[in-house]
């Protein structure tokens, strides 16, 4: 269930987080600790890990409730549910069925 929904949900989440003009935290690395700018960069990710964990049903947000990064969920979440990896394989399958004889 989970994966036929994730499509939809992260086409939904990404388009809201366009919206609120923080797409960077879904595809970028945080900045090092010691880098000017990283407190204000923490808060705005805080805030996004809650938009996160919020549209999720609980129990896969308990399963990256420990990622520290919007990024690390995003990915993690991709990773476990988009088809994207499972594609050429299902390919591969199609073309050995179909080619039987």
């Amino acid at each position: 269930k989970e994966s036929s929904n994730y499509l939809l949900w992260a086409q939904a989440v990404k388009i809201y987080i366009i919206a609120k003009k923080k797409l960077k935290f879904l595809n970028s690395d945080p900045p090092a600790p010691d880098a000017s700018g990283y407190e204000d960069w923490m808060q705005e990710n805080t805030v996004i890990l809650i938009w996160l964990w919020n549209s999720m049903e609980y129990e896969i947000a308990a399963n990256v409730m420990f990622h520290n990064t919007a990024k690390g969920i995003w990915d993690n979440l991709k990773d476990s549910y988009s088809q994207d990896k499972n594609m050429n394989r299902v390919y591969d399958l199609y073309d050995k069925m179909f080619h039987l004889r």
